[in-house]
């Protein structure tokens, strides 16, 4: 019997996530997701879902993510592979 293979089990269909400030406290700096192809606002969403505790801070629309360097709205789609970062609001002085 041949094996079925699930298509999140290649490398590639991972997405990985950085974080800094606040949010590399609550959820380390960097992980890796089996998504793909989703949107900013449904990464935010499945984050959330997954660390309930840092819920509010990765929903803030004040958390800016950026993809390739810019920052990305929303409704931005990040494929498989992809790399978004997620940075919380910085003060000066």
């Amino acid at each position: 019997m041949e094996r079925v293979t699930s298509a999140f089990e290649y490398e590639g269909l991972q997405m990985n996530v950085r974080f800094y400030g606040r949010l590399a406290d609550l959820l380390g700096e960097q992980m890796k997701l089996d998504m793909a192809d989703c949107s900013i606002g449904q990464l935010r969403a499945a984050i959330a879902d997954r660390h309930p505790l840092a819920r509010a801070e990765i929903l803030s629309q004040r958390v800016r993510a950026c993809v390739h360097d810019v920052i990305a709205g929303e409704d931005h789609l990040v494929g498989a592979g992809g790399t978004v970062e997620f940075f919380p609001p910085v003060s000066g002085g």
